[in-house]
């Protein structure tokens, strides 16, 4: 492959990563022109194609059951129901071994810091737009106040991408050298923690904390300003509670929707009732257009025991592989020792949010996601070669 092909396919990548911030019609678009160029460029003998180490095999099994349960649900129903399925998931296969070789990792985050950067001045305006500011100060009250979202969905949304943002940032900030792009990196934290304390999205608060925590405790050096922070975030969130108040209204639709979602899964144990059927299945006080609000609640509900099974493995197979990863790299020199904790951060915020929403069933979040698995099986452990590479 030669130096300016190589150049381009890495640089698709590095758009396609970043591409989270501009909402999922960027994301489809790029995610879609690097499996086509990743294709060409297997066709044309320069790679093997999706190449990965160990462990992709459970991503294989968890998709090949989802495929085969989606064509059963089709079966069951006389094909009168349009198929769906987590087609993003295929995301996992859009890199490849060579690709990942060639990655500049501080260039990634750079561009994904970058990248965020109009969603991030978006979401100020929509927090400090003047005529909602003034209209909640006449009528004394905050508790509808708008939540900031970005370029992407949703709040939650946003605040679980911004919220991986700052996992990637806090696993380089120890390695900059320059001072100039670590203070801007500071106040792109700092921002970044307000938006999501001010749109009170409480998984994006907790997982927030949960990152400096982990730092503080893995990065001795900068442990105290870590946990400054971290207590900072509490701080903040704690003084917002009486002018924006709790969502008390928000719990109790979450533990409606729980209980709805386990009599299906008592109703439909082994197949579950088909991916994104929920609506479908109404209830007493379930909003519609509604989903579980838990990411294993929601696999099991949509794909019963056997999808709910597959899912936990390739979990199970991804944090095994992380911590192996994290642990290898972590006395080496080498900017994968803060890229293997940025991907870990990645996948402890993904289970943070998943307890409190469905974000295997959010496209724009499966997709980003996504992107991170893919690189975390194509990072080596120390035994593995790209020869032993699936």
């Amino acid at each position: 492959m030669s130096e300016r092909t190589m150049k381009l396919y890495v640089r698709f990548f590095y758009a396609s990563f970043a591409s989270f911030s501009f909402g999922i019609a960027t994301q489809q678009i790029m995610m879609s022109l690097l499996i086509i160029l990743g294709t060409g460029l297997t066709v044309a003998g320069y790679q093997r194609f999706a190449s990965a180490y160990s462990g992709i095999q459970s991503a294989g099994i968890f998709l090949g059951i989802m495929l085969a349960l989606v064509i059963t649900h089709q079966f069951l129903t006389d094909f009168q129901d349009q198929a769906r399925f987590h087609w993003a998931f295929v995301v996992l296969w859009s890199v490849s071994i060579p690709l990942v070789r060639q990655i500049n990792w501080s260039t990634l985050h750079r561009i994904l810091v970058i990248v965020s950067v109009p969603g991030l001045l978006f979401s100020m305006y929509t927090l400090l737009e003047p005529a909602e500011f003034m209209w909640a100060l006449k009528i004394n009250s905050f508790h509808m106040y708008p939540r900031a979202y970005g370029f992407v969905s949703n709040p939650i949304t946003n605040a679980e991408g911004l919220v991986v943002i700052a996992g990637w940032t806090l696993a380089r900030l120890p390695h900059i050298q320059g001072k100039r792009e670590r203070n801007w990196l500071v106040a792109h934290l700092v921002a970044i923690a307000l938006i999501i304390v001010f749109s009170r999205v409480r998984a994006g608060i907790v997982g927030l904390i949960l990152v400096f925590a982990i730092h503080a405790m893995l990065i001795h050096k900068h442990r105290a300003k870590l946990l400054t922070g971290a207590l900072g975030i509490l701080l903040i969130f704690v003084l917002t509670i009486p002018i924006f108040g709790f969502n008390k209204a928000s719990i109790d639709e979450r533990l409606a929707l729980t209980q709805h979602s386990l009599r299906i899964f008592q109703d439909h144990p082994l197949i579950g009732i088909g991916c994104d059927q929920f609506d479908k299945y109404p209830g007493e006080g379930i909003p519609p257009d509604s989903h579980p609000h838990n990411t294993l609640l929601a696999i099991a509900t949509e794909l019963g025991l056997f999808g709910l099974l597959a899912f936990l493995w390739l979990m199970f197979t991804i944090a095994r592989r992380l911590v192996l990863l994290v642990m290898q790299y972590r006395w080496i020199k080498d900017d994968l020792n803060w890229v293997t904790l940025a991907i870990a951060n990645a996948f402890v915020l993904f289970l943070v949010f998943g307890l409190t929403d469905y974000n295997f069933g959010d496209t724009e979040l499966l997709i980003f996601h996504g992107f991170h698995w893919a690189l975390m099986f194509r990072i080596p452990l120390q035994h593995e070669t790209l020869e032993t590479a699936d």
